[in-house]
């Protein structure tokens, strides 16, 4: 009896439609898998003999040839191990009764074990989303993959624990469990560090807060000990929370990733990376035999935290250039050719010197002119004009870090970042994107409303400093999320006053 299953294979974070055949003919006993399969593709070969012998199924002697097409896409991962299974009883006429439209209508997924349990396989969520909107409405996967899945609405999701609930269900015997769609705001939140721990560092705090109302890129320059890092880990407390959209694909990035976590499932808080200054290049931009995202991408809606920037290796910093414009990042090799989402927002941290203490009030610093500027060169001008926010950072007045006055709470600051956010919502509801820090040349003139005073200071500071175009739109984009927290429809004096203050790059 010939019957083919349908499964899916991973490209990216995207996939393909798979069909699995499998036929059984006379002669010396094997097991063949032909279509392109990678090394856990071809293992799946023990997994299913094992797996239909312990389900109390028996295969007839012959030579077993499995066919995964279209033969031309190379086929990676364990999540083919049920389908094979199901179209090699079907090929052995073990499965003497099947649904037929259950089988034609489906999409199987699962990575068996030696007993017949079922187990979870990483980029589920990206093959549900690419198979529905190709056609198909019915999925079957294992259930520790249930929680990655269920925000999904209107989709028929079957979840199995072993591979006789499978067998039975396409024979028509068993109904499987439906899984049943699960609203964004039970899950549970995080516990993110609060600002209210911070001493002092007021226009610091102020340069976070106007940094997440717009999502502009900061970078902090500062002495060893000054609070840069401590600062930086609190940003993700502050942030709004993500959209039922934002949550979908950012947890596909995870899902493709491996790297969803079994008591959540979902990405429902915006993610926050701090990749080690010893990161490779693949590392960073993803890539790989199998691609997979790197940590531009696991950033995406949320914030990718570069501690000590400077000690990063040059050309990784230099690959931040286009998803820091584009907002993704096109991963191409010989073989393949990628684009991942990238769409974060970028927070680093320095010290101004190899010693530390340039800008510090009590300690000298000991670097040479020439020291000075090797370290400063390890930062382009291409790289430095992308960063909205640079801002020095003074060590903590004594004041401050025995006052007991109570500081405050990220819980506020929220609040304040939250009001910002929904009226640029508001204002780009027609507009393909939806902060200030996305704003192009065209849609800047169309929204900034700048008025006649403060055009001729931003002219006015444009020639006294020199800046290049690229930083004249960075303090329009900045004056204007300043200007919105003020709930001011025009971009004023003061605006672009506060915004030109926070370019401490400009004299660095």
């Amino acid at each position: 009896m010939y019957v083919n299953f349908f499964s899916s294979n991973l490209d990216g974070i995207a996939s393909n439609i798979i069909r699995v055949e499998s036929d059984i003919l006379r002669g010396l006993p094997g097991f063949s898998i032909v279509g392109l399969p990678d090394t856990s593709v071809t293992e799946a070969r023990e997994r299913v003999k094992a797996a239909i012998q312990n389900t109390d199924f028996q295969i007839p002697p012959g030579h077993i040839t499995v066919n995964l097409s279209p033969a031309e896409i190379r086929k990676n991962g364990s999540n083919f191990d049920l389908p094979i299974a199901l179209a090699v009883l079907a090929a052995s006429k073990e499965l003497s009764k099947l649904d037929d439209e259950i089988v034609k209508k489906t999409i199987f997924i699962g990575e068996l074990a030696l007993n017949g349990e079922i187990k979870g396989v990483r980029g589920v969520l990206p093959m549900i989303l690419d198979c529905y909107q190709k056609g198909f409405r019915e999925f079957v996967i294992p259930e520790k993959n249930s929680k990655e899945v269920s925000l999904l609405k209107n989709i028929k999701i079957y979840t199995a624990k072993f591979l006789k609930d499978v067998i039975d269900y396409i024979k028509g015997d068993k109904i499987l469990e439906k899984l049943q769609d699960t609203p964004l705001n039970t899950f549970n939140k995080c516990d993110f560090p609060d600002f209210s721990d911070v001493k002092g560092q007021f226009s610091a705090k102020r340069a976070l807060e106007i940094s997440a109302s717009g999502r502009h890129n900061v970078l902090f320059l500062g002495s060893p000990g000054s609070g840069k890092t401590m600062l930086a880990r609190r940003i993700p407390g502050i942030l709004p929370n993500m959209t039922y959209e934002e949550c979908i694909e950012t947890t596909k990035i995870y899902s493709v990733c491996g790297k969803i976590q079994e008591d959540t499932g979902i990405v429902a808080e915006r993610p926050f990376r701090s990749p080690h200054h010893t990161i490779s290049d693949i590392a960073l931009v993803g890539g790989g035999s199998n691609p997979k995202p790197g940590e531009i991408s696991l950033s995406h809606n949320g914030v990718l935290f570069l501690d000590e920037l400077t000690e990063f290796r040059k050309s990784s910093l230099e690959i931040l250039r286009q998803p820091l414009t584009d907002k993704k990042i096109s991963v191409s090799r010989v073989k393949y050719s990628h684009v991942f989402p990238a769409n974060f927002m970028l927070v680093a941290a320095a010290n101004p010197c190899p010693c530390g203490f340039l800008f510090d009030d009590i300690k000298q610093c000991t670097c040479s002119w020439q020291e000075q500027q090797r370290y400063k060169n390890k930062l382009s001008g291409p790289i430095l004009d992308r960063i909205d926010i640079s801002m020095e950072i003074a060590r903590v007045r004594t004041e401050d870090l025995f006052s007991l006055n109570k500081a405050e709470t990220s819980s506020d600051i929220r609040k304040r970042v939250i009001r910002t956010n929904n009226i640029q919502l508001e204002r780009y509801k027609n507009e393909p994107f939806n902060s200030n820090a996305d704003l192009s040349v065209k849609t800047t003139q169309k929204h900034a409303h700048i008025t006649k005073d403060a055009i001729k200071l931003l002219k006015n500071t444009i020639e006294q400093t020199g800046m290049t175009a690229r930083a004249y739109f960075k303090i329009i984009k900045l004056s204007r999320t300043i200007a919105d927290m003020a709930e001011s429809e025009f971009v004023e004096e003061n605006h672009i006053m506060e915004a030109v203050f926070y370019r401490t790059l400009d004299k660095w």
